[in-house]
């Protein structure tokens, strides 16, 4: 996967921080879901609290590039979720094979 671009020209540095972090992460070999959703989740928090001390107008702005970067990362984080999930199913389906085929003996 190539990195994100998830900086906008409204991006604070703390933001930057989260948004290099959760780069980091999608561009690991192994994917961690629980790190990856706990780095979203913080990285939400830091933008909802960026927002609250904004002006009307600045907040509109701020929230529409935001909302750009956010449909980049649902855009890259889907298709993994997918295909682990296509995983899981192998495995399940496996596994029934196995406890079906130990059961005839």
């Amino acid at each position: 996967m190539k990195k994100l671009d998830l900086d906008h020209a409204l991006t604070f540095p703390s933001l930057h921080d989260y948004n290099e972090a959760l780069n980091g992460l999608l561009l690991q070999e192994v994917l961690e879901f629980e790190k990856l959703a706990e780095l979203i989740t913080q990285r939400d928090q830091v933008v909802l609290a960026y927002l609250d001390g904004l002006p009307v107008e600045a907040k509109q702005t701020f929230a529409k590039a935001e909302l750009d970067c956010n449909q980049t990362i649902l855009s890259a984080i889907k298709p993994l979720l997918n295909e682990t999930e296509q995983d899981l199913k192998k495995l399940l389906r496996g596994k029934a094979a196995i406890k079906k085929y130990k059961g005839r003996r």
